[in-house]
């Protein structure tokens, strides 16, 4: 029991002393702890009503059921409606977006800066070519509306 109390958590500071002033009587086991803190601990107000003898009980469930009856026995709630689903992600817009943004940023810098580029003469002019086309297309849409 000494090394339970050590350890402490266990038990308040008021049990702590009882159970330590027990201890200069004889021997303390965890039973006789638990019966000292058993004693210490405050009456709980629901067993006064544990007989159901006066009724007290039965008058504070009533009205608790009554509610409990009135929730479930009553329409069910409205339920608020799905919001529509998103259109799906284009990875690739979304890809040629942060590309562009990029080369936006790079554009600042002097062009001879990326002559060392790992990309040859013809890639680059494939990618102005895409770029060109890529124009075009968002061109049409605004001349057809």
């Amino acid at each position: 029991m000494l090394y339970a109390l050590a350890a402490g958590g266990q038990y308040n500071e008021q049990e702590e002393a009882a159970i330590l002033a027990a201890t200069r009587e004889g021997h303390v086991d965890q039973d006789t702890a638990w019966a000292i803190c058993e004693k210490l601990a405050p009456p709980d107000d629901g067993d006064a009503d544990d007989g159901g003898e006066d009724g007290d009980e039965d008058r504070h469930d009533s009205s608790d059921e009554k509610d409990a009856e009135k929730i479930l026995d009553g329409p069910p709630p409205e339920v608020p409606p799905t919001p529509p689903n998103p259109p799906p992600t284009d990875f690739a817009l979304r890809d040629f977006d942060r590309a562009v943004g990029e080369l936006k940023r790079l554009m600042t810098k002097r062009a001879a800066q990326f002559a060392g580029s790992a990309h040859s003469a013809n890639d680059l002019e494939a990618v102005e070519s895409f770029l060109r086309a890529v124009t075009k297309a968002k061109a049409v849409p605004e001349v057809a509306s």
